[in-house]
């Protein structure tokens, strides 16, 4: 068969380097014409360019060969950048298709490697617990049942920077650590166990980490420990079935003197009952009050006493007149010195800008000065001379020193005082601003 275009016999027009002709048809012969290099050469020349324009056609027509698609309507011929893109998608849709097929393999492999695992558990539930990671096997359980079931029926993991965005513990929070970075959950019975645990058919073998939330979730009450995560101490927990004490009974192994205090940490002493102030180099934080103490207590207990209806009239006077329990029943009292007084300017400020009412604020002012500045800055404060006469203007200089004792005594003065006259209050320390205001929902 001949390419296209080219005939089978052509008429002869004599030249002087014409072909060989047939006399009796007067045409060149097809063999002649194949015989020659220049038809060769001219049938390179019309191939080529045929091939290469087909091509163009095909990528610009947006021809997809592997799949014979071709779109419906084809536009103008497309940019390089435009061909780049259409690359790029037919790649990533390939793939996307890969990932999906694996992912459906390892999907069916796990699937089956669990059914497997939770038949294994259905038929060792009665064996000895051994934990994960002691030498025993993955489908003994972490804890007998039948020993302790009473007061743990389940345990779980949840992140700590979740578990305490959640509950607000009220104390300032250690930074997470790799290895604490986590909060223990240990649950009583299965009911308050979060429902996922509690529809499996299977026994726990080790702790699954869940969210907060749902770590929580069935928990009516919650019970919070804090303890140590440095690695400098040999700590254990010992959670015994008894009736409920909210008192933690702390033993250490220190050696007993002759006085009944103790001495340092000691391995091969026996675990002796100790106070929580007890340090690991035998020092006690909170010694016993000393006579000279207790009888200054007993001198202010009078004062107070003494001067108790003075006092009462002086506040109902100054509720009356200078500010506005909110829904006319709750306080917020603060109590503040002189060494306090810019943390005291730092809230009324802070509240006025966020547009919060504090005509319920009322600062007990240990000393005249700080009432002062109190008044002046638009917040009801009194000064009670009898009771807060003798506590220092300054800041304390440390945790539990003398004007700090002092100030913690004139907290629970006026606590009391504001319960005394029948009103709920909101005891607040002058170190803190609001988010938002605590009493309006």
């Amino acid at each position: 068969m001949l390419p296209h275009g080219v005939p089978s016999t052509r008429r002869y027009h004599p030249t002087a380097s014409s072909w060989p002709r047939n006399s009796a048809t007067n045409v060149t012969p097809v063999s002649d014409i194949f015989g020659t290099s220049k038809f060769c050469f001219l049938l390179v020349v019309i191939a080529i360019p045929s091939f290469l324009l087909g091509t163009t056609v095909s990528l610009y027509a947006g021809v997809d060969c592997s799949n014979s698609k071709v779109p419906a309507t084809v536009g103008t011929p497309k940019t390089e950048e435009e061909n780049e893109k259409i690359i790029e998608k037919r790649v990533q849709e390939l793939v996307k298709q890969k990932e999906e097929a694996l992912l459906s393999k390892h999907t069916a492999l796990v699937k089956k490697m669990v059914e497997q695992e939770c038949g294994e558990l259905a038929t060792n539930n009665n064996q000895a617990a051994v934990p994960v990671g002691a030498g025993g096997s993955a489908d003994k359980l972490i804890y007998d049942p039948d020993q302790i079931g009473g007061m743990l029926g389940g345990v779980a993991v949840t992140p700590k920077d979740n578990f305490t965005d959640l509950i607000e513990l009220g104390v300032p929070l250690d930074k997470v650590k790799p290895d604490s970075s986590h909060v223990m959950m240990l649950y009583s019975r299965k009911k308050s166990m979060p429902t996922a645990l509690q529809e499996s058919s299977w026994k726990q073998t080790y702790a699954p980490e869940l969210p907060a939330s749902q770590a929580i979730e069935n928990c009516d009450i919650l019970n919070v420990l804090l303890v140590d995560h440095g690695k400098g101490r040999n700590q254990c927990l010992a959670l015994v079935p008894q009736y409920e004490s909210y008192h933690i009974q702390h033993f250490m192994r220190v050696a007993e003197t002759h006085n009944g205090l103790h001495g340092k940490l000691d391995h091969n002493e026996p675990l002796r009952l100790v106070s929580r102030g007890l340090t690991d180099k035998g020092r006690e934080e909170f010694p016993p009050p000393k006579q000279s103490v207790t009888r200054q207590a007993f001198e202010m207990l009078r004062n107070y006493f003494n001067s108790l209806d003075e006092v009462m009239a002086d506040l109902k006077a100054i509720i009356k007149n200078d500010m506005k329990p909110f829904n006319d029943k709750i306080i917020t009292v603060m109590v503040c010195n002189h060494g306090q007084s810019e943390l005291l300017i730092n809230f009324v400020c802070d509240a006025k800008r966020k547009g919060f009412d504090i005509s319920s604020v009322l600062v007990f002012a240990t000393d005249e000065e700080t009432a002062e500045i109190a008044k002046s800055i638009g917040v009801a404060a009194y000064y009670d001379k009898h009771n807060f006469g003798d506590i220092p203007a300054e800041a304390a200089r440390r945790y539990g020193d003398s004007r700090f004792s002092a100030m913690m005594v004139a907290k629970i003065i006026c606590v009391q005082l504001i319960s005394y006259l029948g009103y709920d209050l909101l005891f607040q320390d002058v170190d803190i601003v609001w988010y938002k205001h605590p009493l309006i929902d």
